[in-house]
Order: C-alpha cells, then sequence, then structure tokens
C-alpha cells in the first residue's frame, strides 16, 4: 500500500487488476499469489488481522474473502479510533 500510496480497496482492486493483466499476457498468477502480494504490502496498522488471517488455512480463504476481512477491520477500526 505504501508503495503505491493507495488506500486499501485501491490497493486490493490494483492486486486483482494486475493479476489479471498478467494472466492475460501469459502469466500465471494464482489465488495464493494475491494473497501473498496483498497481505505483504499491508500498512503495520493491519497486524492484529493479518495475524488472524495468516493462521488460517491458505486453502480455506480466498482473495476476495480476505478483502473483505480487511476492509471489515478497516471500518470497525476507524469506528472505535479516537478523533
Amino acid at each position: 500500500m505504501t508503495a503505491d500510496h493507495v488506500d486499501l480497496n485501491e490497493f486490493i482492486a490494483l492486486i486483482s487488476s494486475r493479476a489479471k493483466r498478467l494472466n492475460v499476457m501469459g502469466g500465471a498468477v494464482t489465488e495464493r499469489m494475491k494473497c501473498a502480494v496483498l497481505l505483504k504490502g499491508l500498512l503495520t496498522e493491519f497486524n492484529v488481522i493479518k495475524t488472524m488471517i495468516e493462521v488460517k488455512p491458505i486453502g480455506d480463504i480466498t482473495f476476495e474473502q480476505i478483502g473483505e476481512e480487511l476492509i471489515d477491520f478497516n471500518l470497525l477500526s476507524l469506528k472505535t479510533s479516537p478523533i
């Protein structure tokens, strides 16, 4: 996220679109690869949810599910953080 200076929703969409583009060009981007890039690119504010996701068996969760969990966590953090 920091390298591309995007928010969470944009970061998730960016990974998805770049993966699709690579696949169209003959690459082989897997669901697992997209998950790894997403988790590795998170800011430290996401360490709690990142750890919770990483302890789950990799075959039990999809890129979309991880994205949803991160967005939910982010929204909850915004609601509970002091202004």
